[in-house]
């Protein structure tokens, strides 16, 4: 085998690995606003849910859960998590925090795909299910629209409109 032959097989061979590298990362990307319920399978209760998620500049991803229970108390948790494996189509974080002593200690396994999160919580006293999906770009621009027409709005019946 002449030396161009044995550099063009490496080659070949070095671009093979890599592929095989590359595609073993998940194409998961989880960044970002999404929008659903929660759901108590302990007690049967349920209510809107939004989870967004941001990776800070070391590259740590963090979860914050923004609901209400009752309907009318709200709630804010903020989770730190870690990945436990990635896949093509999935990425599966885990993560825990103290909810203080009324709630006490909340561990997460999450499954993201690039679609949809579902999230599964369990507590001493608590567990069930986030599900959210990924807000879109209409859905953004709709939220937009609707909160410049209620500043309009608030500035009309200032002017005396």
């Amino acid at each position: 085998m002449n030396k161009y032959n044995f550099l063009i097989h490496n080659l070949l061979f070095i671009g093979f690995l890599l592929g095989c590298v590359s595609s073993s990362r998940a194409d998961v990307d989880i960044v970002g606003k999404w929008n659903g319920k929660w759901i108590s399978e302990a007690r049967g209760q349920s209510g809107p849910l939004v989870a967004t998620f941001s990776r800070n500049e070391k590259g740590a991803i963090q979860a914050i859960f923004e609901g209400r229970f009752f309907k009318i108390f709200p709630f804010r948790f903020v989770v730190p998590l870690t990945i436990k494996e990635q896949k093509s189509d999935t990425l599966v974080l885990i993560g825990s925090m103290d909810a203080g002593e009324l709630f006490g200690k909340f561990d997460y396994i999450i499954e993201a795909k690039s679609e949809t999160v579902e999230v599964k919580y369990s507590s001493e006293r608590d567990h069930g299910v986030f599900s959210v999906t990924r807000e879109t770009v209409k859905e953004k621009d709709k939220e937009r629209r609707r909160r410049k027409r209620r500043r309009e709005e608030a500035k009309g019946s200032k002017n005396g409109n």
